[in-house]
Formats: C-alpha cells, structure tokens, sequence
C-alpha cells in the first residue's frame, strides 16, 4: 500500500485535479464536512438512545459519553467559520482532518476500552466511510486513517483479553483497510472524470465552434467585464476590434468551405501575434476582439495592430493564395475608471468605424473617454 501510495502521489492528472479544483474541492468539503459531523450528532444520540433496549444490561461508557459534547462543539466551531465566509483549501483540509481525529479516536477508545470482552463495532466501518467522504489527498486520507488502525491494533493486542477476539478484531479492521482503499480509488476515479466532463463542457461553452482556440462573443464579453469590475477604477487596457475587409466577396468567390479556411488562418495568426495573457476572440462572422488586460504604450498598441495585419496578409497570402485584408479600431485605456464593456466596446466600433471611413485597410487608434461614447483619434 506504501508502494501504491507513492505512485498515486506522482500521478500527474489526479496531482492536476486537485491543485486546479482545489478551491471546488474545498466547498464540496465544507458541505460534506458540515452533514457529516450533523449526522454524527444524530446517530451518536439514536444509539444512546436505542441501544439499552436492544442489547440487555448495555451501559454507555464515558468514552460514549465524552463523545457526544466534543462532536456538538467541533459542529458550533463549523458554524462560526460559516459565518465568517467560506474557508479556503488549507483550512477545509485542516477541519476535515480535525474532524476525522476527533473520530477516530473515540471510535478506538469505544471499540478497545468500553467492553474489553466484546469485539469491535465501529472501527471497520469507519475506516471504509471516511476517506470517500472528503476529497483529500492520497497521502492525508490515509495517513489518517493508517495512524488510527495502529493505534486500533496496539490498543486491542494491549486490552483485549481473549485471543480469538483480538485475531478477530485485528483481522476486520486490515479487511475494511482493504475495501476503503478500493472503494476510494473508485470514487476518486469518479470524481476526476466529472470534474473533466465539467472542464470540457465550460471549455466547449467559451470558445468559438470553428475557432477552438478562440472565445466566443459572450464568453469574451463575460471576462472583460470581469475585469474592469475588478481593477476599476483605475483600469488600464486596450481593446482592438479588427474586421475583415469584403469577406462576402471571399465568399463569393471561393466559397464557404474557403471562407471558413480564411477565418481559421485569422484566428492562428491573431494568436501569434498577442501574448499568451490577451483574450483573443472571434466576435460575429468576420469581426475579431482583442482584449489586452494591462497597461500598454500607444506606440506598443500600433506596433501590435500592424503586425497583426502583415501577419494576416502574409499566412493567408502563403497558405490559401487569398488577398486577406483588414480594419482595424482601437481603444487605449490608461489608468481610468470604465463604465463597462459596453462603454468600451462603443468607443473601440467607433474607431474601426473611422478606419473603414477612411477607405478600409487602415488602422484607427483612439484613447478612452470617460462618461462618452465618441472616440478622440490620435
């Protein structure tokens, strides 16, 4: 198992799935966490309860006892870190592992110390329940849990009186080992692949059908406004709209499936151009948005917009033999507060609008004004 372990530490994909949904994990934990330890409380108090009448002469030991006050306290600490906002990754792991400390150690103490003569109720159980409650690392689910049944085994080997009952008690809780760490490379295994379904299907929903490595227009939209909630206001940005020039005659001319092959070498070349960081997006037919989320110079800006362009001319000249060429408008944001992307979005159409006056196949670079909707050419 020690062996498994290391290797299933040096997985790269389950190793991905918890650092990129560590903060997921985190609430799923916290809910988990909160109905577990609820219905710890209520099984504990049902069995108190019903016990005496089932098995004759049974009394609670004080480790039953002390269990009982010790679970509600552990349930008000999860209320107070409610209410003061969900916790993050390092602190849900922190109260799941309380939690399962807690529990663990007044399972062993009831199981070895309350009946010396009676054999083991609890342990094995809870050795298959607790690691597929939570979603913890390999190492720390079962750090714990292993930590526990040494204890467990000690304790039963120091207190048991009779030698079938300790061979017996030993012997369920390394099967119920067993079983939980089958059972919890099922579930884990389960979770991965959700959580992957989720990734493709976000994926899928943000980028653009033909243009796979481009976002669509509502998820470009979605993030720039993001982005200018968050750093207004002082936003400092730029916002480029480019539009193909006579793409219906391309069309026209050679043909959808030539079209669309013009649209994909735009898309490549848009993407070498601008850096890893900037939002690159196809946002309707022949239209095009860059969105730059950092302070950059006008002479930068230009730089960028005529290097696109060249770009675009020469890969569609070379790859498809198509005079490609385009407008382009746009924006500069430098240290201000935005209205939203509608505001920017207004000024950036009105500067490709300019270029396109001016005869297509020019650039039009405009600086942002705050509280209008015209563009100040420079």
């Amino acid at each position: 198992m020690i062996a498994y372990i290391k290797e299933d530490m040096a997985r790269t994909r389950k190793r991905e799935y918890f650092n990129a949904a560590a903060k997921d994990n985190a609430k799923n934990n916290m809910h988990s966490l909160r109905q577990g330890c609820t219905a710890t409380i209520v099984l504990l108090v049902m069995f108190l309860a019903v016990t005496p009448f089932i098995i004759h002469g049974w009394r609670p030991s004080v480790w039953h006892l002390l269990f009982l006050p010790c679970i509600v306290a552990f349930r008000v600490v999860l209320a107070l870190c409610g209410k003061k906002g969900e916790p993050g990754p390092r602190l849900a792991t922190g109260l799941c592992i309380a939690f399962g400390a807690i529990v663990f150690t007044f399972i062993v103490l009831i199981d070895v110390l309350s009946d010396r003569n009676a054999p083991s109720s609890f342990m094995a159980l809870l050795c298959v329940i607790f690691p597929s409650c939570f979603v913890l690392r390999t190492y720390i689910s079962y750090g714990l849990v292993c930590f526990f049944e040494l204890l467990y085994v000690i304790g039963v080997n120091v207190f048991k009186t009779d030698a079938v009952l300790r061979q017996h008690d030993v012997f369920m809780a390394l099967c119920a080992l067993g079983f939980s760490f089958t059972l919890w490379q099922i579930v884990m295994s389960l979770r991965i692949q959700e959580y992957d379904r989720r990734v493709r299907y976000e994926l899928m929903s943000s980028r653009d059908p033909l243009l796979p490595d481009l976002y669509n227009k509502l998820s470009c939209q979605q993030q720039i406004s993001k982005h200018l909630a968050k750093n207004n206001p002082k936003v400092s940005a730029a916002l480029i709209i480019l539009d193909l020039d006579d793409f219906k005659q391309i069309n026209d001319t050679y043909g959808h499936h030539k079209g669309d092959l013009v649209l994909q070498c735009v898309g490549d070349a848009m993407k070498s151009v601008f850096d890893p960081m900037d939002l690159v997006a196809r946002f309707g037919g022949d239209e095009f948005m860059v969105f730059v989320p950092r302070a950059v110079t006008e002479e930068e800006l230009r730089k960028r917009c005529m290097d696109t362009e060249r770009t675009i001319a020469g890969e569609s000249k070379e790859k498809l033999d198509v005079d490609v060429r385009c407008s382009i408008g746009a924006l500069l944001i430098s240290n201000q507060n935005v209205e939203g992307f509608d505001a920017i979005f207004c000024q950036a159409d009105a500067a490709l609008y300019e270029a396109k006056r001016r005869g297509k196949h020019n650039l039009s670079l405009s600086r942002y004004r705050e509280g209008a909707k015209v563009f100040a050419d420079v």
